[in-house]
């Protein structure tokens, strides 16, 4: 299980997620059920203290990079291209 964000997206810890989009991963997915169980063991409520946004990784990278979403997760093994692209993207 991954959670992934960028530098400067004011997210450090889970918590932070609450003000945030956070995307769960695509609808029905196992990304989607791990990341509900995160969300509920950090305290927060996935129905009222974040905006979700239900997208799959490479949907995720890219809200990521144009700055739409301050974090996401995803479950698979690395290196995932999606996930490369973005550690390899400027800024």
């Amino acid at each position: 299980m991954h959670v992934v964000t960028v530098e400067g997206s004011g997210v450090t810890k889970m918590s932070d997620l609450k003000a945030g989009a956070s995307p769960p991963g695509s609808p029905g997915s196992a990304t989607e059920v791990m990341a509900f169980r995160v969300i509920e063991a950090a305290g927060l409520d996935k129905d009222k203290d974040m905006t979700r946004e239900r997208l799959g990784v490479s949907e995720s990278v890219n809200a990521i990079k144009d700055r739409k979403i301050d974090a996401f997760f995803w479950v698979g093994g690395l290196p995932t291209a999606a996930v490369t692209d973005l550690a390899n993207t400027p800024g």
